[in-house]
């Protein structure tokens, strides 16, 4: 990521939290970028591929990633979205691109998701890891059907972490909750024989899936 686009993405992260209002030195300042009248819906995350396009993608957690381009402008159409129920703290929660993006086009999401993804009370969804690709005929648009990679149970309908990036070691890092409820009641962050409450490496140039 160049220079360039590191500064918008870290003047979007400070002006969509908390610590905007912060005190900053007298040699750094604040742009606002996209413009004002933009408004996204819960975003959670901030991604740039390695593609030299100095594009944004912001990740809402209703399930929907938007594309910021280069001049600030956010295009209408939606780069993916995703079938998630972001109610509670279900909903979209990682993305992240592959570091050969720009020549293989995928991209990793963790969301939640289930057969019963619909509205509701006391429905539970599992934790999913899902790689995806970018169409071959236009690259600010994704194929909406991904590859399912991982899928872990929740037992209750929060702590479902969620968030992945890429290492240098060129591993896929993938942070999971430990499943729901408060406390830990199945101590699933201290068991080694679940993936629960732990942070995953994955080789996703392995084997299959």
């Amino acid at each position: 990521m160049d220079q360039s686009i590191a500064g918008r993405v870290m003047a979007l992260m400070l002006l969509t939290s908390t610590s905007a209002a912060a005190q900053f030195p007298d040699d750094v300042r604040l742009e606002r970028f996209p413009d004002a009248s933009t408004t996204f819906d819960q975003p959670i995350a901030v991604r740039a591929p390695d593609d030299d396009s100095g594009r944004i993608f912001i990740v809402e957690r209703c399930g929907t990633i938007r594309i910021v381009d280069k001049d600030g402008t956010v295009r209408a159409k939606p780069f993916l979205s995703v079938d998630t129920r972001c109610d509670n703290e279900y909903g979209l929660l990682g993305m992240a691109f592959h570091p050969r993006y720009a020549s293989n086009g995928l991209f990793y999401l963790a969301y939640t998701a289930g057969a019963d993804a619909g509205p509701g009370q006391g429905e539970l969804e599992d934790q999913r890891l899902v790689r995806y690709e970018v169409s071959a005929n236009d690259p600010n648009l994704a194929k909406a059907k991904g590859t399912q990679l991982l899928s872990l149970p929740n037992f209750a309908r929060n702590h479902v972490g969620g968030d992945v990036a890429f290492g240098p070691d060129g591993y896929l890092y993938f942070g999971l909750g430990d499943g729901g409820s408060a406390g830990d009641p199945l101590g699933t962050g201290q068991d080694t024989d679940t993936l629960l409450g732990k942070m995953l490496r994955i080789d996703v140039d392995g084997v299959e899936p």
